[in-house]
């Protein structure tokens, strides 16, 4: 228990003492004048999309070196030399295993290694709210969808996360979809044991929309992390060495998404049983 608390105060004081000081004078600025120019047209929205995914990548690149400075965090992306190559050539839509904050910094640190220029992702809709965070995600052209456990309304219908994907097609942009809906929280569900069931739903819904987009899968392994031990959800991550494992699904069968995704998500819950 000592060690793990160290581990959560190593990267409580990377984020305090490197990450916010440099984001407040720097990246906030930058963020402003992003906004300001989205404000008043002078570029357009695929111009301000392109610098916007610019501006997060860079900052996903600071966010892992301050974590990897104080609190040794490491990373390793393992992906076959012909889904890197398919990577730099074809948008896709991704997903994976759902830990925090910590699951889309080093997405995005992927996405500069294969030169993503656009991606966009599915968010809940109270995070359109949040302080910066809410103003990169709306200037990343990203989908929000609303929850029953959160509001009165209804879910977002299945036709608006169709024409999400179909959008995704014309623009040329990858996606990110976390299926499990929920960060996982040390508690397994449902027959797993270190992951979430996914949910099919939005999934099959994006990839009507998109039939020509590959499906990425990441498994994220903290080799590190017990689900028995406390979490704490966001943006600390739960250890200090993770293996990103890239899998590509060059075709996913749409009309069986409901069968296959679960059984991915067996692999990735015995992947990480194993290497853990």
């Amino acid at each position: 228990m000592a060690a793990i608390w160290l581990h959560y105060v190593r990267c409580v004081v990377g984020l305090v003492m490197l990450f916010v000081p440099l984001f407040i004078f720097i990246g906030l600025p930058q963020l402003g004048l992003l906004t300001r120019n989205a404000k008043r047209g002078n570029e357009s929205a695929d111009e301000m999309h392109v610098r916007m995914c610019r501006w997060f990548f860079r900052w996903c690149q600071v966010y892992n070196r301050c974590l990897w400075l104080t609190a040794g965090l490491r990373w390793e992306f393992v992906i076959s030399d012909e889904d890197r190559e398919l990577a730099r050539q074809i948008p896709m839509l991704v997903t994976g295993n759902h830990y925090g904050l910590i699951d889309a910094t080093l997405l995005g640190e992927g996405g500069m290694r294969v030169g993503v220029e656009r991606v966009r992702g599915v968010a809940m809709q109270e995070t359109s709210s949040w302080p910066v965070i809410g103003t990169v995600l709306k200037l990343g052209k990203t989908a929000f969808m609303r929850r029953k456990h959160v509001s009165s309304g209804p879910n977002q219908d299945v036709e608006d996360l169709l024409a999400f994907g179909k959008s995704l097609h014309e623009d040329q942009s990858w996606a990110v979809i976390f299926v499990e809906g929920r960060t996982f929280e040390g508690v397994p569900d449902e027959g797993y044991r270190n992951v979430r069931k996914p949910k099919t739903r939005g999934l099959e819904a994006m990839l009507s929309g998109a039939p020509k987009h590959p499906l990425m899968v990441v498994s994220y392994v903290w080799h590190d992390y017990d689900p028995r031990k406390m979490l704490w959800t966001g943006a600390v991550p739960p250890g200090s060495k993770v293996t990103m494992h890239i899998k590509v699904i060059r075709e996913p069968d749409v009309a069986t998404v409901r069968e296959w995704l679960p059984l991915e998500w067996h692999r990735i819950d015995d992947q990480i049983q194993s290497e853990r």
